[in-house]
């Protein structure tokens, strides 16, 4: 796989002087920045091969840069989610964007997002709806609109993402709540032949269902889901975890790799692939012919430094919160007076509150977007869970974040516990662990002039650095300090 990081080969490109101003623009009077700039010609480089991977470092202005190539008919922006969606919203108010339908005030509204889609207006989508628009979206659209304009490009922004969600798009949880008489069991041939007696079901409820009707596109997916589900157990159940819950009466089906099927409709057009933490599986599934690129961060190394500060005991999961407190108060010490968030896990915030009773908490949910909102109105202290990506802390609302342990998939969870077993179940486990703790590190330090620190007890970052430093995003190995204390 080729791994190019910039190394001046643009330079051989036509000046900026020497090139129309459209090249260098959003469609707006935003001034693009260097790295933009060095994206932007890499791009233009490459812009024959059929994949182009662009690692861009927190802060570099990824929604710039797929603005600038989403400016022709038939381009395509995906994005993780809502959240990543409503960020374009406010950048850019003049795109069209497609969501579910439940997420629109007036059904014209959500066929109007489609119908300029469908006729090859720049459109930002969530990947669920992406999926969906591409499997079932042409239904009666060419007689409505006309002939669809082809697709040309497709940006995946947050592409370290998109792994996770195809393969949860084709697992699922099923409750004797929603599934009447659906047996408790791991096995594969039962559970088969239950999903295939819900498949007609939902196949049943869909022959006298409207397509206008608001349930629809629920009910199709659903025949999408049971249909990857029964066809996955029944061809290779070793590509998936079963784990009934007779407590709860339900059972959880989750694949490890999402199927060829839903991962074709990011393959149907050249592709640009965005994200400041890609990790080697994320790559892999969009073929083994890559570009790449690595941007160097355009924030000084010193406004964002990530410190692992030594502690005189073994840090895990048993490690008591008691046994750290004088570390985190030393750096709660070093920098009062300022604006800090601590990332834990939901676990750890009854321990947290017992000995900081005056820091923010939160659970899930509605919770935490208040916590947030008081965090940003009010300053404090930010205890946080959950909060590793679509948080933008810039300058004074945030000059420190401390991880005091790595947050780690739960090797108690049946299907972590099977996917480490596998053959690159380690590498699998590590990048998980470095994916999240960069994107938390990433929340504060968001340009150039701003500046923050990062600190972590947590030893596994040295581990992980001597496995895999090679493959490591130079923005985030550029940062990190692991064997000397920050100065005081």
């Amino acid at each position: 796989m080729p791994h190019t990081q910039f190394s001046g080969a643009v330079q051989a490109l036509p000046s900026e002087e020497d090139k129309p101003r459209e090249a260098y623009s959003d469609g707006s009077s935003k001034k693009p920045r260097p790295n933009q700039i060095r994206a932007v010609d890499w791009l233009r480089l490459n812009g024959t091969e059929q994949v182009r991977v662009l690692t861009a470092p927190t802060g570099a202005g990824k929604s710039w840069i797929a603005k600038n190539q989403a400016m022709e008919q038939g381009s395509v922006i995906v994005v993780p989610d809502n959240i990543q969606m409503a960020q374009y919203v406010r950048v850019y108010p003049e795109l069209n964007y497609l969501k579910g339908k439940n997420h629109y005030e007036s059904e014209a509204d959500f066929f109007d997002a489609k119908r300029r889609l469908w006729q090859g207006e720049p459109t930002v989508v969530n990947i669920h709806s992406w999926v969906f628009w591409t499997k079932f979206g042409g239904f009666s659209a060419k007689e409505e609109w006309g002939k669809r304009f082809p697709t040309k490009i497709l940006i995946v922004d947050e592409f370290h993402n998109l792994h996770k969600t195809l393969i949860g798009m084709e697992s699922g949880k099923f409750t004797r709540r929603s599934h009447h008489g659906l047996p408790i069991t791991e096995q594969v041939t039962v559970l088969v032949n239950f999903f295939k007696g819900e498949l007609s079901k939902v196949r049943d409820s869909l022959s006298g269902m409207d397509r206008d009707d608001t349930l629809y596109e629920e009910t199709i997916f659903k025949k999408y889901q049971l249909s990857a589900i029964i066809t996955g157990l029944a061809d290779n159940a070793d590509e998936y975890v079963i784990d009934p819950d007779s407590r709860y009466k339900s059972v959880t089906v989750t694949r490890f790799e999402p199927s060829d099927d839903i991962v074709a409709p990011f393959k149907m057009c050249p592709v640009i692939a965005m994200s400041a933490t890609p990790r080697p599986q994320d790559i892999k599934l969009l073929g083994k012919k890559v570009a790449r690129l690595d941007l160097p961060s355009e924030i000084p190394v010193k406004h964002r430094q990530i410190y692992r500060v030594p502690v005189p005991f073994k840090m895990n999961w048993q490690t008591k919160l008691e046994d750290i407190k004088p570390y985190i108060d030393k750096i709660l010490l070093k920098h009062k007076g300022q604006n800090g968030v601590i990332h834990c896990t939901y676990a750890r915030q009854a321990q947290f509150e017992a000995l900081y009773p005056d820091f923010i908490y939160h659970t899930s949910g509605k919770s935490k977007d208040r916590a947030l909102g008081w965090f940003k109105e009010e300053g404090g202290i930010l205890v946080a869970s959950g909060c590793s990506e679509g948080i933008d802390l810039p300058g004074d609302l945030c000059r420190f974040q401390i991880i005091p342990w790595m947050v780690k998939p739960n090797i108690g969870d049946l299907w972590v516990k099977h996917r480490m077993a596998k053959r690159d179940g380690r590498q699998w486990y590590s990048w998980e662990v470095l994916t999240t703790f960069a994107q938390m590190a990433g929340r504060s330090s968001r340009s150039k002039e701003d500046m923050s620190t990062v600190y972590t007890f947590d030893p596994y970052i040295v581990k992980i650095f001597n496995d895999y430093h090679k493959e490591m995003w130079s923005w985030f190995k550029a940062a990190l300090v692991l064997y000397r204390q920050p100065n005081s």
